[in-house]
């Protein structure tokens, strides 16, 4: 589960042209926009 305001690790589920979509537990599918993840993850 995904604690606003802190650190949190979480697993990709989904990746797409435009960023990858984290499990954010009670919170739903977080988007981690394209320009935020770094080349070696995409």
């Amino acid at each position: 589960m995904a604690q606003i305001g802190q650190y949190n690790t979480l697993k990709v589920i989904k990746a797409r042209d435009f960023g990858l979509f984290l499990d954010g537990g009670e919170l739903g599918d977080i988007l981690l926009p394209r320009r935020y993840v770094p080349e070696a993850r995409i």
